[in-house]
Protein backbone atom coordinates (compact mmCIF):
# COMPACT_ATOMS: atom_id res chain seq x y z
CA UNK A 1 0.00 0.00 0.00
CA UNK A 2 1.48 3.58 -1.24
CA UNK A 3 0.91 6.21 1.89
CA UNK A 4 0.08 9.26 0.67
CA UNK A 5 -1.82 8.29 -2.03
CA UNK A 6 -5.26 10.04 -2.26
CA UNK A 7 -6.56 9.47 -5.55
CA UNK A 8 -6.60 5.78 -7.52
CA UNK A 9 -6.25 7.28 -10.90
CA UNK A 10 -5.80 10.86 -12.85
CA UNK A 11 -9.42 10.31 -14.42
CA UNK A 12 -10.34 10.65 -10.37
CA UNK A 13 -8.47 13.61 -9.94
CA UNK A 14 -9.47 15.22 -12.98
CA UNK A 15 -13.27 14.77 -12.30
CA UNK A 16 -12.93 16.08 -8.82
CA UNK A 17 -11.02 19.06 -10.05
CA UNK A 18 -13.88 19.56 -12.62
CA UNK A 19 -16.45 19.23 -9.92
CA UNK A 20 -14.78 21.40 -7.25
CA UNK A 21 -13.95 24.13 -9.76
CA UNK A 22 -16.77 24.22 -11.92
CA UNK A 23 -19.12 24.31 -8.72
CA UNK A 24 -16.81 27.37 -7.29
CA UNK A 25 -17.66 29.36 -10.19
CA UNK A 26 -21.51 29.07 -10.60
CA UNK A 27 -21.82 29.11 -6.46
CA UNK A 28 -20.00 31.73 -6.37
CA UNK A 29 -20.73 35.98 -7.18
CA UNK A 30 -16.97 36.17 -7.12
CA UNK A 31 -15.27 33.14 -7.79
CA UNK A 32 -11.90 32.39 -5.87
CA UNK A 33 -9.06 30.09 -7.07
CA UNK A 34 -7.66 29.30 -3.81
CA UNK A 35 -11.10 28.83 -1.75
CA UNK A 36 -12.30 25.91 -4.81
CA UNK A 37 -8.72 24.60 -5.64
CA UNK A 38 -8.14 23.92 -1.68
CA UNK A 39 -7.98 20.32 -1.60
CA UNK A 40 -6.80 20.20 -4.95
CA UNK A 41 -3.79 22.38 -4.96
CA UNK A 42 -1.67 20.01 -3.39
CA UNK A 43 -1.83 17.43 -6.25
CA UNK A 44 -1.31 20.82 -9.13
CA UNK A 45 2.19 21.48 -9.79
CA UNK A 46 3.45 23.81 -12.41
CA UNK A 47 7.04 23.62 -13.54
CA UNK A 48 9.08 25.88 -15.23
CA UNK A 49 12.80 25.78 -16.26
CA UNK A 50 13.91 27.18 -12.71
CA UNK A 51 11.59 24.39 -10.79
CA UNK A 52 8.18 24.62 -8.90
CA UNK A 53 5.69 27.66 -9.22
CA UNK A 54 2.62 28.16 -7.19
CA UNK A 55 -0.04 28.06 -9.43
CA UNK A 56 -2.36 30.08 -7.31
CA UNK A 57 0.25 32.98 -7.19
CA UNK A 58 0.05 35.58 -10.05
CA UNK A 59 2.69 34.52 -13.22
CA UNK A 60 5.23 37.34 -12.05
CA UNK A 61 8.64 35.62 -14.52
CA UNK A 62 5.58 36.09 -17.46
CA UNK A 63 8.03 36.12 -20.47
CA UNK A 64 11.00 35.10 -18.97
CA UNK A 65 10.43 31.14 -19.15
CA UNK A 66 9.85 29.51 -23.13
CA UNK A 67 7.55 27.23 -21.58
CA UNK A 68 5.66 25.64 -18.16
CA UNK A 69 4.81 22.48 -17.63
CA UNK A 70 1.75 21.20 -15.80
CA UNK A 71 1.94 17.91 -13.78
CA UNK A 72 -0.47 16.23 -12.38
CA UNK A 73 0.11 13.94 -8.90
CA UNK A 74 -2.32 11.43 -7.48
CA UNK A 75 -0.79 11.68 -4.44
CA UNK A 76 -0.04 15.08 -1.64
CA UNK A 77 3.19 16.45 -3.32
CA UNK A 78 3.28 18.79 -0.13
CA UNK A 79 3.50 15.66 2.63
CA UNK A 80 5.58 13.62 0.01
CA UNK A 81 8.20 16.46 0.17
CA UNK A 82 8.10 15.99 3.68
CA UNK A 83 9.08 11.90 3.59
CA UNK A 84 12.50 12.04 2.13
CA UNK A 85 13.28 8.61 0.02
CA UNK A 86 9.55 8.21 -0.62
CA UNK A 87 9.72 7.63 -4.44
CA UNK A 88 7.54 10.12 -6.78
CA UNK A 89 6.94 7.63 -9.55
CA UNK A 90 5.80 8.27 -13.29
CA UNK A 91 2.34 5.91 -12.04
CA UNK A 92 2.11 8.85 -9.28
CA UNK A 93 3.11 11.97 -10.82
CA UNK A 94 2.31 12.70 -14.76
CA UNK A 95 3.05 15.64 -17.22
CA UNK A 96 -0.06 17.10 -17.98
CA UNK A 97 -0.31 20.24 -20.11
CA UNK A 98 2.34 22.79 -21.27
CA UNK A 99 1.87 26.71 -22.09
CA UNK A 100 5.29 27.99 -24.59
CA UNK A 101 4.62 30.17 -27.43
CA UNK A 102 1.99 29.23 -30.08
CA UNK A 103 2.68 28.64 -33.75
CA UNK A 104 -0.34 30.26 -34.43
CA UNK A 105 0.81 33.83 -35.54
CA UNK A 106 0.13 36.93 -32.88
CA UNK A 107 -1.58 34.78 -30.45
CA UNK A 108 1.28 34.50 -27.83
CA UNK A 109 1.52 31.66 -25.89
CA UNK A 110 -0.43 28.52 -26.07
CA UNK A 111 -2.03 25.32 -24.39
CA UNK A 112 -0.35 22.04 -25.96
CA UNK A 113 -0.89 18.59 -24.39
CA UNK A 114 2.25 17.13 -22.55
CA UNK A 115 0.69 13.48 -22.83
CA UNK A 116 -1.04 11.77 -24.92
CA UNK A 117 -5.26 12.19 -24.63
CA UNK A 118 -8.25 9.78 -25.77
CA UNK A 119 -11.16 11.51 -26.84
CA UNK A 120 -13.45 11.99 -24.12
CA UNK A 121 -11.22 12.87 -21.69
CA UNK A 122 -10.87 15.88 -19.35
CA UNK A 123 -8.13 17.68 -20.44
CA UNK A 124 -8.30 20.31 -18.16
CA UNK A 125 -10.91 22.96 -16.59
CA UNK A 126 -11.44 26.68 -17.27
CA UNK A 127 -11.30 28.50 -13.99
CA UNK A 128 -12.37 32.34 -14.47
CA UNK A 129 -11.99 34.81 -11.32
CA UNK A 130 -14.25 37.54 -12.53
CA UNK A 131 -17.81 36.69 -13.12
CA UNK A 132 -20.41 39.50 -14.39
CA UNK A 133 -23.54 39.63 -16.32
CA UNK A 134 -21.84 42.17 -18.48
CA UNK A 135 -19.39 41.54 -21.10
CA UNK A 136 -15.97 42.68 -19.99
CA UNK A 137 -13.69 45.29 -21.53
CA UNK A 138 -10.81 42.31 -21.76
CA UNK A 139 -12.74 39.56 -23.47
CA UNK A 140 -9.00 37.50 -24.55
CA UNK A 141 -9.51 35.70 -21.77
CA UNK A 142 -13.10 35.42 -21.82
CA UNK A 143 -16.59 32.85 -22.02
CA UNK A 144 -20.00 33.19 -21.63
CA UNK A 145 -22.05 30.42 -19.93
CA UNK A 146 -25.49 30.76 -18.19
CA UNK A 147 -26.18 34.48 -19.08
CA UNK A 148 -22.82 35.21 -17.35
CA UNK A 149 -19.38 36.28 -18.76
CA UNK A 150 -16.47 34.32 -16.75
CA UNK A 151 -13.17 36.00 -17.78
CA UNK A 152 -9.31 36.18 -16.65
CA UNK A 153 -7.14 39.21 -16.77
CA UNK A 154 -3.84 39.27 -18.44
CA UNK A 155 -0.68 37.94 -16.39
CA UNK A 156 -3.33 36.44 -14.09
CA UNK A 157 -2.18 32.98 -12.13
CA UNK A 158 -1.46 30.10 -14.63
CA UNK A 159 -4.55 28.08 -13.05
CA UNK A 160 -5.07 24.66 -14.85
CA UNK A 161 -3.62 26.44 -18.28
CA UNK A 162 -6.91 26.41 -20.01
CA UNK A 163 -6.74 30.11 -21.14
CA UNK A 164 -4.05 29.94 -23.00
CA UNK A 165 -6.00 27.95 -25.43
CA UNK A 166 -5.78 29.48 -28.74
CA UNK A 167 -8.26 28.48 -31.99
CA UNK A 168 -6.04 27.61 -35.02
CA UNK A 169 -9.54 28.57 -37.08
CA UNK A 170 -8.95 32.51 -35.63
CA UNK A 171 -8.75 35.21 -38.02
CA UNK A 172 -7.78 32.39 -40.77
CA UNK A 173 -8.61 32.05 -44.61
CA UNK A 174 -11.77 30.48 -45.11
CA UNK A 175 -10.45 28.06 -47.36
CA UNK A 176 -8.34 26.52 -44.52
CA UNK A 177 -10.95 26.93 -41.89
CA UNK A 178 -12.66 23.48 -42.41
CA UNK A 179 -9.33 21.74 -42.92
CA UNK A 180 -8.11 23.31 -39.26
CA UNK A 181 -11.28 22.59 -37.59
CA UNK A 182 -11.31 18.87 -38.95
CA UNK A 183 -7.59 18.61 -37.37
CA UNK A 184 -8.70 20.32 -33.69
CA UNK A 185 -8.63 17.63 -31.44
CA UNK A 186 -10.01 19.29 -28.46
CA UNK A 187 -13.27 21.14 -27.56
CA UNK A 188 -14.86 23.77 -24.99
CA UNK A 189 -17.44 22.40 -23.54
CA UNK A 190 -18.73 24.80 -20.79
CA UNK A 191 -15.80 24.94 -18.89
CA UNK A 192 -14.56 22.08 -19.73
CA UNK A 193 -11.83 21.23 -22.47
Amino acid sequence: MIPFHLYSSFDELITDIDTKLVGAMEDSSKPNWNIGAKDILPHIMWKYTSGDVDASKDWQEKGKYESSILYLSLCNKDVIKKHIGFPITTGLLHPWLEVKKSSIKGAGMGLFAARRFEPGDIITVYFAPKKSERSPKFTKYALKRNRHYFSVKEGCPLFLGAHFMNDATYKCEEKDRERLKKENNAILEGFIV
